[in-house]
């Protein structure tokens, strides 16, 4: 009788833990929705971000722009590659952006009047239907670092922040479509280009084919035939090829008004990449300080080290490099021998 009831009273003292345990979770539960009612509403950083695959970011005035991730990179309208610089800090912001303060209810109509009229709206998806985060953002306060951000669905601004980050949160994701799109003008893997050419229009003696042939390697001149004098140097060649992985310039400048008025000037050199599939890509270069100061450039071997170039590519994109990063490329046939 005895060992029943002390059986009896330790089953009563489990039970008393277990419902004391459930209480208290559930008032400590309570007492957190009490002190954050606004916790789901103000949670719009996205911290798991490589389950992100597709980006929406409207502006007023602006088309939709939709990023869509292509394994390590990012294209834009499924056309452009991104410029990787603006879409690390862009990316920055929708991952780490971080509660400054609730701004009072005297400023809650000034705020919903502004995301009204200039809100970005941005939507993050995991694929083309699974939308995770949707909210916008409104113009900037203060000091310009005090930024009003609210849930689509939501009922309250909150000013957000990046710790540890100089600037804006909504100057990361309003920038022009030139800064958006890609800087890079060549990123070749050279094993599989086949044939280079380089014509300088203005000084055609100078320009020149290589023709690759498993490990070795052709020159022709600008006419297409071959010089008897001497044979090419193949590691020059073969370095000449590797200048090709990595070519970046410093601005994209595909939404230059003046664009269309470059373009139909004398070029100062085409280059052309035909790889194994046969597919010819094409890119024109022309002098920028030609086009503003009474100077000719028209030969590979007097390039003022200060000059710029515009970059016409076979994809549409207008970037703007330095002769110090492009110029290796601009050799004369006899530098390979």
């Amino acid at each position: 009788m005895k060992n029943k009831n002390l059986f009896l009273f330790i089953i009563l003292i489990l039970l008393s833990s277990i419902a004391g345990y459930m209480l208290y979770n559930r008032s400590k539960n309570m007492v957190q929705e009490t002190e954050d009612p606004f916790k789901e509403q103000r949670s719009f950083a996205y911290t798991d971000f490589d389950k992100i695959n597709y980006i929406h970011l409207k502006r007023p005035r602006y088309p939709l722009l939709v990023f869509r991730r292509n394994g390590a990179e990012w294209i834009i309208n499924n056309k452009w590659p991104v410029n990787q610089e603006t879409m690390i800090g862009f990316i920055a912001v929708l991952k780490n952006m971080d509660l400054k303060y609730i701004p009072p209810k005297t400023m809650n109509k000034t705020i919903d009047e502004d995301i009204k009229k200039n809100g970005i709206e941005i939507k993050l998806y995991t694929d083309t239907t699974s939308l995770e985060k949707h909210y916008f953002v409104g113009s900037e306060f203060g000091d310009g670092t005090d930024t009003p951000v609210v849930m689509a669905k939501g009922n309250q601004a909150f000013m957000m922040q990046l710790k540890g980050l100089d600037g804006s949160i909504r100057r990361r994701m309003n920038f022009d479509l030139g800064e958006w799109r890609t800087k890079v003008i060549f990123r070749e893997n050279v094993a599989k280009i086949k044939k280079i050419s380089i014509e300088y229009p203005q000084e055609p003696s100078s320009g020149f084919t290589i023709l690759k042939y498993n490990e070795t390697y052709k020159i022709l001149d600008h006419q297409g035939k071959v010089i008897p004098v001497k044979k090419p140097n193949q590691k020059v060649i073969e370095a000449y090829f590797d200048f090709y992985t990595n070519i970046v310039g410093e601005s994209n400048e595909t939404e230059n008004p003046e664009r269309k008025t470059i373009e139909v000037q004398p070029k100062f050199a085409t280059i052309k990449l035909v790889s194994e599939d046969n597919l010819e890509r094409k890119y024109n270069f022309y002098a920028a300080q030609d086009l503003i100061e009474e100077v000719k450039t028209t030969s590979p071997n007097q390039i003022d080290p200060d000059m710029r170039f515009f970059v016409s590519t076979y994809d549409k994109n207008f970037v703007l490099s330095q002769q110090r990063i492009v110029g290796k490329l601009f050799q004369s046939i006899w530098y390979f021998f």
